[in-house]
């Protein structure tokens, strides 16, 4: 334990099994502007500076060009900016990649003016990309593809329960179905979260969804939606479809997802067909 100008700052060893709890832990204290209890890591993380450009005044105060100080030192200094913009904002979103359903619901009951959007993409895209991108944790095609799907069935069935009880306030979105009805889907998602679809909103939908392919992994902006959605199908190799397929075919139907035929990709537009039969 450390204490600096009268803030504790704990160190704190966490097992595997305590991973899914702790995420959760974190976001509340993202959600609540409780950065004294953030890791510092995270508080540190360069995606502060590139995916959060608001908050780039406090991005260079941690990252001074000459100092004696420690990183603890410069963040403790240099939350106060943090909490202002956070305090002053009219509504705090958060996205997770790492975070159990389930877990959500912790969540919810914590917080009670906060809503969740479940976003599903088909598996094969994401598999496809994980291994383009080599962000594979070292695991082999056939693990992550079945890591993979079984999280997705864990999380539709975790959802499931979840809208029993919290209806209003929970939301599953198909990521294909949100590129192919930019304006329709969108519209949905601000009704959800209360808020208006207006014009300057439209215009930013075809601007940001509909407008030329950007090359950019992480940017939430990349251009063509539908593209980047499906780029997946002009790259996927034959024998990766098919472990793919051997551990996710289970789901592909329930979500509204084709089996689809490798020898017929290069006439194959979408996977998202849930009227097709």
């Amino acid at each position: 334990m450390d204490i600096i100008n009268n803030f504790i700052y704990i160190f704190r060893s966490i097992e595997e099994k305590e991973l899914e709890s702790v995420y959760t832990e974190i976001l509340f204290h993202w959600l609540t502007c409780n950065f004294h209890k953030i890791d510092i890591p995270g508080l540190t993380d360069a995606f502060i500076r590139y995916h959060t450009p608001e908050h780039r005044n406090y991005y260079a105060c941690i990252n001074p060009q000459n100092t004696t100080k420690s990183v603890i030192e410069l963040v403790e200094q240099c939350i106060p900016l943090l909490q202002i913009k956070c305090h002053k904002a009219h509504s705090r979103t958060l996205k997770t990649i790492r975070l159990p359903v389930a877990m959500a619901g912790k969540l919810l009951e914590w917080l009670p003016n906060l809503k969740i959007l479940h976003l599903i993409r088909d598996p094969r895209g994401i598999v496809n990309s994980q291994f383009e991108q080599v962000v594979t944790e070292g695991k082999n095609l056939s693990t992550s593809s079945e890591e993979l799907c079984q999280t997705i069935s864990k999380d539709v069935k975790s959802f499931s329960e979840l809208h029993r009880c919290h209806g209003s306030r929970i939301l599953s979105v198909i990521y294909e179905n949100l590129c192919q009805n930019p304006h329709t889907m969108v519209k949905q998602l601000f009704e959800f979260f209360g808020k208006t679809y207006s014009k300057r909103v439209k215009d930013f939908v075809n601007r940001t969804m509909q407008g030329p392919v950007k090359s950019c992994d992480y940017c939430t902006d990349r251009g063509n939606a539908l593209a980047n959605a499906y780029r997946w199908i002009s790259k996927i190799r034959k024998g990766t479809l098919q472990t793919i397929d051997s551990h996710c075919s289970f789901l592909y139907s329930y979500l509204g997802y084709q089996k689809l035929d490798y020898n017929k990709l290069n006439t194959t537009k979408i996977s998202w067909m849930p009227n097709y039969s």
